[in-house]
């Protein structure tokens, strides 16, 4: 049994001319969302074997903060550049790469694309908010074998 968050990073500065959309940090308020969102985690007893999340500033800084909450140490959290903007067959293939001694996966990434990838593992529809987070429980043995329609949705904040 493998279980995965797919969370959507905080509440982020609007967008402008003079900011990179890579390097758009949290608002006050994405701040406090990330941590109560923290909270929310460790009061499920939720606690990752591995923590993934795009390296743009939005998405790593609420994953810091969420680890901060679950006391996951920061500096193991796993951050790649190739997960901003990316397709769902790549955020698929990240999933598909965790190694099978993780249990328990969290991961940060960017509307729209993780909505789709959401979309596609539980056949449903979704609209993620900033800082919505989905817990999702797979039936399989390995991480490879997570695919479409196979994610059964055990808890959500939306």
């Amino acid at each position: 049994m493998k279980t995965i968050f797919l969370i959507r990073h905080s509440e982020a500065e609007q967008e402008s001319p003079y900011i990179k959309d890579y390097d758009r940090e949290l608002t006050p308020k994405g701040f406090s969302m990330a941590s109560l969102l923290g909270k929310d985690l460790q009061a499920q007893g939720f606690f990752p074997d591995i923590f993934l999340t795009s390296q743009a500033v939005r998405a790593y800084t609420t994953a810091q903060f969420i680890a901060e909450q679950l006391q996951f140490d920061t500096d193991r959290l796993q951050a790649s550049k190739e997960l901003y903007n990316a397709s769902v067959q790549k955020l698929l293939t990240a999933i598909h790469e965790i190694p099978d001694t993780a249990q328990k996966a969290i991961f940060v990434n960017h509307n729209m694309s993780l909505t789709f990838l959401l979309e596609y593992l539980t056949a449903k529809p979704f609209m993620l908010p900033p800082c919505g987070a989905v817990l999702l429980e797979f039936d399989v043995e390995s991480w490879k074998e997570v695919n479409q329609a196979k994610g059964k949705v055990l808890w959500q904040k939306l």
